[in-house]
């Protein structure tokens, strides 16, 4: 069996509670101010930062996936 040891750090916090706080903000935006679903400029602002924070959590994952394809491929 392979223990993975994952160290611990605030910036997963950190975006976690960002994407939560961007997330309200978007929805009482929308709520409030209907008019600018229709806006390219909104959608394209809000798209990108959603796809930013996906891209953070992916990078990390292909990170520790790569580590731990060598960890598993040295102790063969």
């Amino acid at each position: 069996m392979i223990f993975f040891v994952l160290g611990g750090s605030w910036w997963p916090l950190f975006l976690i509670l960002m994407i939560f706080v961007f997330k309200y903000v978007v929805n009482v935006l929308l709520a409030t101010h209907e008019e600018v679903a229709d806006q390219v400029a909104f959608i394209a602002g809000v798209s990108l930062l959603y796809g930013c924070f996906s891209g953070f959590f992916m990078s990390r994952l292909i990170v520790y996936r790569s580590a731990m394809k060598v960890r598993t491929e040295t102790h063969v």
